[in-house]
């Protein structure tokens, strides 16, 4: 990352000797064994706010240490790069100014296709020298310490206008896993600051070098006194454009739409005619989530719903003309030849053949599906044809997956639950087997199926 400080101390990472990267390897081996058992973390599942959603993005990402002008990004749309990495806030941060970095911006960037990557660079761990601003090594501290940077990582993304439902990433550059106080003091700040996130209805990242930070991570991924974040950020410069088989960590862990890699560290790229100095990444991870703009073109006003659907209770009117802020698109009844919804901030909902979108009466490009992700907290669980075990078996989530869940419905009971969960994909979950914020009864703020 960008944190100017530790530019060298990554540089040299990016060079790691094979004998390193062996032994690295060898310390993991027993990650994956662990996932053939029952398992349970430590982390609090996340209460999502009314008008959440989550975004995901697969594909080339870059990350930089000042925001650049929307005029840039559009430049390089020529390129393959979609997504980047923007630094929010934090005491380690080393572009502070950020002259470009607002509301604004963010809504320019996302309504051009730009998937967005927030950081925040906080406190560093206990044995580096680079920083005064450093994780404490007594645990509780560090953990409250995680806690007070997630407070301040969510205030920042959300004077930006993102949204419930955002991924955020800590910073935690290189450090020595060999003082393992200093490896537990680490921990300990990404328990606080995973729960917190959770807490305030975000989701966690948290990035680092493959064999430091997120080897810690991988080693402790079923440790039941460990948070786990929803999603890691790993620095390998070996120019490998691919989230799948670093040595560091099995593909059982994280697996899905919660991993990027930094392939290539600090360099100079140049598309429609302006340079950047970068660091490139390949993504298949979770980003923020954007409201975008739109327009009340319904003759006589819209009908706001508590769901998406005509069925569902009308809770207010929008008249012509009025702006509203939609953060995701859902299917639901036949509204005027449509079948998308919109879900606002409000968490209510309008029929998408009432606004200014414009691929009505299909899906608006780049709003998201509104899906709400819960971790998976069952070693293996399958996903079914139906909600019931009876049903067939279509497909498998792994330990600390996240289930991309849509809507809700009652199906058999499974243990304390006769909740069910459907998936983007039309399979279904039984949410006893997520760590979503009631395993007895509904989560908000999912509609019924």
């Amino acid at each position: 990352m960008l944190t100017m400080p530790s530019r060298p101390v990554l540089r040299r990472l990016a060079s790691v000797p094979a004998a390193s990267v062996a032994a690295a390897a060898v310390a993991t081996a027993a990650v994956g064994v662990v996932l053939s058992a029952p398992h349970a973390t430590a982390d609090v599942a996340p209460a999502y706010g009314a008008g959440s959603t989550a975004t995901t993005y697969g594909g080339r990402a870059l990350d930089l240490c000042t925001a650049p002008r929307l005029a840039t990004l559009g430049a390089w749309r020529a390129s393959a790069y979609r997504a980047v990495g923007i630094y929010t806030s934090g005491i380690n941060r080393a572009c502070k100014s950020q002259p470009n970095l607002g509301t604004a911006w963010v809504r320019g960037a996302a309504r051009s296709g730009w998937h967005l990557a927030p950081i925040h660079v906080g406190r560093q761990a206990p044995c580096v020298s680079w920083t005064r601003y450093r994780i404490s090594r007594t645990l509780a501290t560090a953990a409250s310490q995680g806690a007070a940077g997630a407070e301040e990582a969510v205030a920042a993304v959300r004077r930006l206008g993102m949204v419930s439902g955002t991924a955020i990433f800590a910073d935690i550059e290189n450090f020595s896993t060999a003082d393992s106080g200093c490896k537990a003091a680490v921990l300990a700040y990404v328990d606080g600051w995973v729960d917190r996130l959770h807490v305030r209805g975000m989701l966690a990242g948290v990035y680092s070098n493959a064999i430091s930070g997120i080897h810690a991570l991988a080693v402790a991924y079923n440790d039941p006194r460990q948070s786990r974040p929803d999603a890691v950020w790993f620095a390998r410069w070996n120019g490998l454009a691919s989230v799948w088989g670093d040595p560091s960590f099995g593909d059982a862990l994280w697996h899905g739409t919660q991993r990027m890699k930094q392939y290539r560290g600090d360099h100079w790229e140049s598309w429609g005619g302006v340079s950047l100095r970068i660091d490139s990444n390949v993504a298949s991870v979770i980003t923020a989530s954007v409201p975008y703009a739109q327009h009340v073109t319904a003759r006589g006003g819209l009908n706001v719903r508590s769901g998406p659907g005509a069925s569902y209770p009308r809770t207010s009117g929008l008249a012509t003309g009025t702006t509203v802020d939609v953060v995701c698109q859902t299917s639901g009844s036949l509204a005027l030849g449509s079948r998308v919804w919109d879900r606002l901030s409000t968490g209510r909902y309008v029929s998408d053949s009432g606004l200014d979108t414009r691929s009505t009466p299909g899906w608006t490009w780049p709003l998201p599906r509104c899906t709400t992700p819960f971790q998976v907290i069952a070693s293996v669980l399958n996903t079914r044809a139906g909600p019931t075990t009876a049903a067939a078996a279509k497909g498998r989530l792994y330990g600390g997956q996240l289930a991309y869940a849509g809507c809700q419905t009652s199906g058999a009971a499974v243990g304390s639950s006769r909740v069910w969960d459907r998936l983007p994909d039309g399979t279904y979950v039984s949410d006893y087997y997520l760590r979503s914020r009631s395993r007895t009864t509904w989560s908000a703020p999912l509609p019924r199926c």
